[in-house]
């Protein structure tokens, strides 16, 4: 059988008396069209279709040698000898791997490239740990979840076991203590054989506690990155370890950066003892200690924005005087101003 499907556009090539083969063939490319060709000559001459190869439907897209526009063409492998091959002909057969989504396994949790990965028949949660190239440190070694989704039962969604994992699994620290074997899950995960879709959990050691990292710069003796000695290390401990401030500090003026975000605190009033001001420190927090800068920065709807000095006493509307005052569309009644060391306020 052969179905003329709906026309589309592509451009001809300039060379003459040539057809291409692609898709779920041994050999695709671009083959000499003989007199008296047929399809199924041309996927002989291409090595024959790939055991995968879906049969029933083969696509040919077919030049107008008027026009230049092409039409597609559907037939199936049992007419295949029934159908010439033109010149320009472009021949496709889709197989398996291109009409269906792989079947895949996901793992999540401490290993060191969590994610999707293949799924073969036979596959433990043991082999999908080495898969994903096993523990990263502070992981459980010892058991691990097992969640196979349910799709066809109403109000279910998965099931889940923990299940005990080998200890000849390589695991990066040795110090880790095993458990006795009566405390483990009755199940090993060996025993159980995953299936598509299943996903597996390698959970953390209640214990471990990753290294947290800050950094203080600035008017600072020892500037740098510093390891938190604990979880409830504070701010003024890290000034401090770090030799203190220089005589050119200016504490009003220190600020902390949690996430990229400035966190307002009183540096002056935590160094003078107010543990609400000493805040504990956070992984990853910046932290600048700057010297004193007499400017003052004016911007958005003034007539010229810039750096003005300050001056003892200056307020608010004398600052916005001296960048030339308010342009015509400023919303007077909502003046954002932002201090040294983070705090904000809005003045309306």
């Amino acid at each position: 059988s052969l179905e003329i499907c709906d026309n589309y556009d592509l451009p001809a090539d300039l060379q003459r008396n040539w057809a291409e083969v692609e898709g779920a063939i041994w050999s695709p490319g671009i083959y000499e069209v003989t007199p008296g060709q047929t399809l199924s000559d041309l996927l002989e001459t291409a090595g024959g279709i790939h055991p995968d190869g879906f049969q029933s439907i083969i696509h040919i897209s077919r030049m107008d040698q008027e026009t230049g526009r092409r039409s597609l063409l559907r037939t199936d492998l049992s007419s295949a000898g029934a159908v010439s091959i033109e010149e320009f002909d472009q021949v496709t057969l889709f197989g398996q791997d291109s009409l269906l989504v792989p079947d895949s396994v996901n793992i999540q949790g401490l290993v060191l490239n969590p994610g999707r990965y293949p799924f073969h028949n036979q596959m433990t949660a043991e082999d999908l740990i080495l898969q994903a190239g096993g523990f990263e440190r502070g992981a459980i070694p010892w058991e691990v979840e097992i969640v196979q989704p349910i799709f066809n039962q109403p109000g279910v969604l998965s099931e889940s076991v923990t299940a005990y994992l080998s200890p000849d699994l390589p695991y990066p620290d040795l110090s880790v203590i095993w458990p006795d074997a009566s405390s483990l899950p009755p199940t090993a995960a060996s025993d159980i054989r995953l299936g598509p879709d299943f996903e597996v959990y390698v959970r953390r050691l209640a214990s471990y506690q990753d290294v947290r990292h800050v950094n203080i710069n600035g008017e600072i003796f020892r500037p740098g990155a510093y390891v938190l000695q604990s979880a409830t290390e504070r701010l003024t401990s890290i000034i401090a370890r770090a030799g203190g401030l220089t005589d050119d500090a200016y504490p009003e003026g220190g600020r902390l950066t949690r996430l990229g975000i400035p966190v307002g605190t009183d540096f002056v009033s935590a160094l003078a003892g107010n543990l609400e001001e000493d805040l504990v420190l956070s992984d990853e927090d910046e932290i600048v200690i700057p010297i004193y800068d007499p400017t003052i920065l004016v911007e958005g709807a003034v007539a010229f924005e810039s750096r003005i000095r300050y001056r003892q006493g200056m307020d608010l509307s004398e600052a916005i005087q001296n960048a030339g005052g308010y342009i015509y569309d400023a919303d007077k009644g909502r003046v954002s101003v932002e201090y040294l060391n983070g705090q904000r306020a809005t003045v309306k």
